[in-house]
């Protein structure tokens, strides 16, 4: 029997709803960690978060917001990437205000 690849050609789409929600528990998780992580999500922040609505983005930047003020964002390096990101999605919600 032929095995079934997983590398495919064609673009996927996805409701935006389960994109938010997808891309909001990622942020949740990588907050506070010391790993790779944080560069992926970081990344499939910038590649994804146009397609997302003003309050979804809303919700991400409260939620980055709130983790510094407790535990940080973990080392140096992931701090920086939170604000870079951070000053991204911001200037994305001012693009896109109602």
């Amino acid at each position: 029997m032929k095995k079934k690849s997983l590398r495919s050609n064609s673009k996927r789409s996805i409701e935006t709803d389960d994109l938010f929600l997808f891309l909001c528990c990622a942020v949740r998780y990588a907050l506070g960690r010391r790993s790779y992580i944080v560069s992926w999500v970081t990344r499939q922040l910038y590649a994804h978060a146009p397609a997302l609505r003003h309050h979804d983005l809303d919700v991400l930047i409260q939620d980055i917001e709130q983790h510094a003020s407790g535990n940080g964002y973990g080392d140096e390096y992931s701090t920086n990437e939170w604000m870079e990101t951070l000053k991204y999605l911001k200037s994305l919600r001012l693009r896109n205000a109602p």
